[in-house]
């Protein structure tokens, strides 16, 4: 079964030639992580290649960002932000059902840990990420920035 049903993203419309995947899967204790208080659409996309994610965040103004599942890390997810024109990436660590970019992590979903960090530095955490998460990259709002 999915876990991460297709209306909990954005569409991807914009993408030429992408399809959508029909086997997205997240385990139970990671899909039941990521609630709807926040519009998790607008910041968090599976299934697109790491060349479309970037071109997501490219030329976007610092504090622009998305979630993603990690690559490497199956059940894992990464932050991918802007800062000082440059795309960095973050693991987001996900231990005793807590999600946080350090350990001990202390956020109970990754919305918590959003909702955190778009009122409190990245900074706090790593001093060349001085930015906060300022503008969730598929929110339509804001596409015409930059």
């Amino acid at each position: 079964s999915q876990y991460l049903k297709k209306r909990d993203y954005a569409p991807v419309d914009n993408y030429p030639g992408y399809e959508e995947p029909t086997n997205l899967q997240l385990p139970p204790e990671t899909s039941m992580a990521i609630d709807t208080a926040f519009p998790m659409e607008t910041y968090l996309r599976q299934g697109l290649s790491r060349e479309e994610y970037r071109r997501v965040l490219q030329n976007k103004p610092d504090g622009t960002f998305l979630i993603r599942p990690s690559i490497h890390k199956p059940g894992q997810f990464t932050l991918d932000i802007v800062v000082q024109d440059e795309i960095k990436k973050v693991s987001i660590i996900h231990e005793h059902s807590k999600y946080g970019l350090v350990s001990p992590t202390t956020f109970s979903t990754i919305t918590q840990l959003v909702e955190h960090y778009r009122r409190k530095s990245l900074r706090e955490h790593n001093r060349q990420l001085d930015t906060q998460l300022i503008y969730p990259a598929f929110d339509q709002r804001f596409s015409n920035y930059r």
